[in-house]
């Protein structure tokens, strides 16, 4: 193996939500626990040098704006320059390498839960390509590792499991108007305005909650993008129930919004990790989740589950939740102490160990 390994790390995602949390989290990890294995970032350099320590001259950064998702960016040569092992964070990784591939498959979700028509057939192109090219591919649980063995014949030892830290891991919770100003009591939901995300569900059953009489509490939209939002407003006119849409928030803007929060309901259908999940988790903030992996991987006993095919058993589960102050309680502390099991410093660990082994070989 070389005396002085340099990896090349795909940083173009670096400001998206999902992929993005995991690339910002891992290059501030990266720099401060492997000083000794340089980088070369490839990627937006203003957005780049925002995440990096002022002064340091050890990391290079080098422009690239090919697109991610694309014939361009899997077949055009990325700007490799003196790296010996190249890291993609998404599995639309760049094809035309001469040195080691190591990629992170975050989940299957444009396979299982395609976006539009011709989605789903083109990932899966993509993911044979990336079968043959890739020395190793990392995923953020175990779920979508089976599902890479089973479904696309992935071999096992090949396919390597670090779990994610808590995507506002670290981040000091902030009082402002804007968080402030939600009601005493609320159900918090985060995410993007996406169909496995399962809004019409979620909106759809705590609405008929509320005129029936069961629950009393508005719920709390965070992270849904604002041309989107009209669609939820919808739903929730239809149902009857009461919505607030939190504005774009400031990281400590939406630690507080968690803190302050009766309980996270989470109906997602698929996921590759589940940010909201840890993330509310650390904050004490009791978490509903359908009984579905990856979920039930990361919360274990700690978050009250429900049958995601049956809507008695989450109309059961959320007025448990909001009247059950004792109940809170105990699954806000073991939230709090399974959320510890999580952090962005063995994720790092483990991505780097990987990339010296597929060094080594």
């Amino acid at each position: 193996m070389t005396a002085t390994p340099c990896a090349a790390f795909d940083c173009r995602m670096i400001r998206h939500s999902g992929i993005g949390v995991v690339v910002r989290h891992l290059l501030g990890e990266w720099l401060r626990a492997f000083p000794d294995f340089r980088l070369e970032l490839l990627g937006p350099e203003e957005d780049i040098r925002r995440e990096i320590p002022r002064g340091d001259r050890s990391t290079r950064i080098v422009p690239w704006s090919a697109p991610v998702y694309g014939p361009a960016g899997l077949l055009g040569r990325p700007p490799v320059r003196d790296a010996n092992v190249f890291f993609s964070p998404h599995y639309a990784a760049p094809l035309r390498l001469d040195i080691p591939l190591v990629a992170m498959v975050h989940d299957l979700i444009h396979i299982t839960n395609p976006p539009r028509p011709g989605t789903s057939l083109y990932m899966k192109g993509v993911l044979a390509l990336l079968r043959r090219k890739a020395r190793y591919i990392v995923t953020p649980s175990r779920h979508t590792k089976v599902q890479l063995q089973t479904l696309h014949g992935f071999e096992p030892q090949r396919v390597l499991t670090y779990a994610n830290g808590p995507g506002l891991g670290g981040t000091k919770p902030m009082r402002t108007q804007a968080v402030e100003s939600f009601p005493e009591k609320f159900l918090l939901a985060v995410g993007l305005w996406k169909p496995h995300k399962n809004w019409d569900f979620l909106i759809g059953r705590l609405g008929k909650l509320t005129r029936a009489g069961k629950i009393s509490v508005p719920l709390v939209v965070a992270g849904m993008e604002q041309d989107s939002q009209r669609f939820a407003r919808e739903l929730a006119r239809q149902s009857g129930l009461e919505v607030f849409f939190a504005p774009q928030l400031t990281d400590g803007e939406i630690v507080r919004l968690y803190e302050k929060a009766t309980a996270l309901v989470f109906p997602s259908l698929a996921e590759g990790f589940g940010f909201p999940v840890i993330e509310a988790m650390s904050r004490g903030t009791p978490v509903l989740i359908p009984d579905l992996p990856p979920m039930t991987d990361i919360a274990g006993g700690a978050a009250l589950r429900f049958d995601p095919d049956s809507a008695e058993s989450f109309d059961k589960a959320v007025p448990a939740l909001l009247n059950d102050r004792e109940l809170r309680q105990k699954m806000g502390d073991a939230g709090r102490r399974r959320a510890t099991e999580f952090s962005w410093a063995r994720y790092a660990a483990g991505v780097e160990e990987t990339l010296r082994r597929a060094l080594a070989e």
